[in-house]
């Protein structure tokens, strides 16, 4: 049985409960009527660090309630004996990382969360904070196509500091090559970029074998037309290739990047069966 099961149960008597995530529960409950279903998304925390991280995505979630960047919303963040719980309206739809691993997702639905993908990273610089957790499985896409960011524990200014009593909170195959100590927009803009290499790759399921994230973002992008197939548009493709770039640069600076010609072809040469990059990647 899944640890906690018990107490969410407790909890919300007569609903339906699933686990959706590590300590994290979508709870289903009948409406006002027979037709109608309540659904919220529990999420518990027990450590000192998990209980620290869970204030400040209940904050974030406050701070960005009337933001669209954010359409998860808080409800209640409450401390149950030695659990804390933030409960949160669900976001309906399913997750870009579900939606490649059952090879249901069409080229125009790639290009479609790509385009929005951009607009999101617009919407974080505009309001001056890092994500910190962007990741396939972070972004959710509606039955209407709308691509919605959740999960904002790990949300901070820029220049705030990234680690909590000394440990910092990361998604490693997502984490930033070059060490960071203050919260920065490359955070943001390697892991979308991540992102965007894998939808950008047509065989989303097949990725290469022994490439770190970093050698398959620089092998992705040493393709000139790596994302032609999509007809993205010139703009869009210019956006991608300026963020590529920024990355890069800042990179080579620290030595992350120094053959490109090598990474290039180990990207070619090299093939992996489905469950290997794509599963440390989600």
């Amino acid at each position: 049985m899944t640890a906690f099961l018990d107490e969410i149960e407790a909890l919300f008597p007569q609903s339906k409960i699933e686990t959706i995530g590590t300590r994290c529960f979508l709870v289903k409950s009948k409406g006002a009527s027979d037709l109608e279903q309540n659904e919220v998304r529990v999420k518990l925390a027990v450590s000192p660090i998990e209980i620290q991280c869970l204030q400040r995505e209940a904050l974030w979630l406050h701070r960005l309630r009337h933001s669209p960047l954010c359409v998860q919303h808080s409800c209640s963040l409450e401390r149950h004996g030695p659990l804390m719980i933030l409960t949160t309206n669900h976001v309906q739809g399913i997750s870009v990382d579900h939606l490649l691993r059952s090879a249901d997702i069409t080229p125009e639905q790639r290009k479609n969360v790509i385009e929005q993908l951009l607009t999101l990273l617009d919407g974080l610089s505009e309001e001056g904070i890092v994500h910190g957790d962007i990741k396939l499985s972070n972004l959710i896409l509606s039955k209407k196509s709308v691509l919605s960011l959740v999960d904002f524990a790990n949300t901070r200014r820029v220049g705030e500091p990234l680690s909590e009593r000394g440990i910092l909170q990361v998604t490693p195959c997502y984490q930033y090559p070059k060490a960071m100590t203050e919260a920065h927009p490359y955070l943001d803009v390697y892991a979308a970029l991540l992102c965007i290499c894998v939808l950008g790759n047509k065989n989303a399921d097949s990725l290469e074998e022994g490439l770190s994230a970093l050698s398959y973002l620089s092998a992705f992008f040493l393709q000139s037309d790596a994302l032609k197939w999509l007809a993205l548009g010139l703009e869009t493709e210019h956006r991608v290739s300026h963020l590529y770039s920024s990355i890069a640069d800042d990179l080579k600076r620290m030595g992350h990047i120094q053959n490109e010609k090598d990474s290039t072809m180990s990207f070619t040469n090299e093939v992996l069966d489905s469950s290997s990059v794509l599963g440390r990647v989600g």
